[in-house]
């Protein structure tokens, strides 16, 4: 809990995501900390310092800082400033609102979050309305994607990833080029070989170059964080695909076909990274999603793998800090039992 803070120096140059809160810096803060758990932003504290390193689901990085007023008659103002570091502008913004909005000790004027969406082939303006399904289109943005995913440039690899993660999300594509995506996702036949290969290297090892503890090299901020978008987003895309053949009705057909991944692969790195909630929760919560999605279909040899003890340590971490996470690790434990 902060207890006193440092006053503005003079000159500073502040931000103009920043506000003047007539609050003690406690109280600032325990208002910014609520907020912070509601929008599940993860959160490294200073509270020495008054300073908070955050980063969002989607993946946008900001700082927040809190001083005291450099007014002396001002004991109960504190000044908070919200600093994008790098990711969405426009999401950016969102968050900060709702921050500084929470800090003030009222509702954000913008949503905490974005109601469901619902897909593309429930739209009322679809209905009646006859798509063609154009397979060679579709292949050709399969193909695509993959060839982004075997070149050798690191922004290449990205956009591939970014690109398949949508393709597998039947809330921005129509639902035959999802089936086809999912296809490629968790299965092993024919063309789909080469992205289910890049799937399980992100998933395994952050890296589409397979396992590289064995290189005696050091990774700066910019690699690391790098790595850990891929993996983020190799854990979307599963997710993604698992959904759409649970609800399709494929999913118990899928796993029968392709046990050896997913008990072997897919069940080991999903609890991994839920152990690992501490460090990455936003991957803990979508790894405890992709579990409530397997558990009607492997619960007994899910839960003999550790998965509800993983669960529960990610759930107790999780209570005050991310609340996406708490919820979905109920629900796993709650699915597995």
């Amino acid at each position: 809990m902060v207890q006193q803070l440092e006053p503005l120096p003079a000159g500073f140059p502040l931000e103009r995501s920043s506000r003047r809160v007539n609050a003690t810096g406690s109280i600032v803060a325990e208002r910014i900390t609520a907020c912070l758990f509601e929008r599940s932003i993860e959160t490294e504290y200073n509270d020495v310092e008054g300073k908070a390193k955050c980063r969002t689901l989607d993946y946008v990085y900001f700082r927040i800082r809190l001083f005291a007023s450099s007014d002396d008659t001002d004991s109960i103002t504190t000044i908070v400033e919200v600093q994008r570091r790098k990711g969405s502008a426009f999401n950016f913004m969102k968050d900060c609102r709702a921050i500084l909005d929470a800090a003030e000790g009222r509702a954000s004027s913008f949503q905490t979050a974005m109601p469901p969406l619902k897909p593309i082939s429930a739209m009322s303006c679809l209905q009646g309305v006859k798509i063609d399904n154009d397979d060679d289109s579709d292949g050709a943005d399969i193909k695509a994607t993959a060839e982004l995913l075997s070149m050798n440039k690191s922004d290449s690899n990205l956009l591939g990833m970014e690109n398949l993660e949508e393709l597998t999300n039947q809330r921005s594509t129509s639902e035959n080029t999802v089936r086809l995506a999912t296809k490629n996702v968790v299965s092993c036949k024919g063309d789909s070989t080469s992205i289910r290969d890049a799937i399980t290297s992100l998933l395994q090892h952050s890296s589409l170059q397979g396992d590289q503890s064995h290189l005696c090299t050091t990774k700066d901020d910019t690699e690391t964080d790098y790595d850990e978008r891929m993996h983020n987003l190799s854990l979307s895309v599963v997710y993604n695909a698992l959904s759409f053949t649970a609800e399709e009705g494929s999913l118990t057909e899928l796993i029968r076909m392709h046990s050896g991944w997913f008990h072997d692969t897919l069940i080991s790195v999903l609890i991994r990274d839920i152990e690992g909630a501490r460090d990455r929760p936003h991957d803990a919560c979508l790894a405890a999603k992709c579990l409530h999605c397997l558990a009607p279909y492997s619960r007994q040899s899910i839960a003999d793998a550790g998965a509800i003890e993983a669960l529960v340590g990610a759930q107790t971490f999780a209570a005050d800090r991310h609340a996406s996470l708490a919820n979905m690790a109920d629900r796993a434990i709650s699915a597995l039992r």
